[in-house]
């Protein structure tokens, strides 16, 4: 912080969870393995501004409220689905076995 005026670690956070929201609304995947991968270490490093990075966050914050109109994941989670997965998943960690 004293370095670069701010901290870049959670900048980089915000970068890229800023970008995952975008691309689990427009997609509906995940990506893990950063394709910026590079340019995160970089915002890490201090290459983007404090300035650069409040702007982003305020562009992609403006752009992301139109994005979740568009998106075709559902508004709500499949509590049912869910459910039976936690409890398939409980089962077979446990060993339990039913017939």
């Amino acid at each position: 912080e004293k370095k670069f005026g701010y901290d870049t670690k959670h900048a980089c956070h915000l970068v890229r969870l800023i970008r995952m929201c975008r691309e689990i609304l427009e997609t509906g995947q995940v990506l893990v393995k950063r394709p910026d991968a590079e340019e995160l270490r970089a915002i890490r490093a201090g290459a983007w501004t404090y300035e650069k990075i409040c702007e982003f966050a305020e562009v992609e914050d403006e752009a992301l409220n139109e994005v979740v109109k568009k998106s075709k994941l559902p508004s709500t989670p499949d509590m049912a689905k869910i459910q039976n997965i936690v409890y398939d998943m409980t089962l077979e960690f446990s060993g339990v076995t039913i017939k």
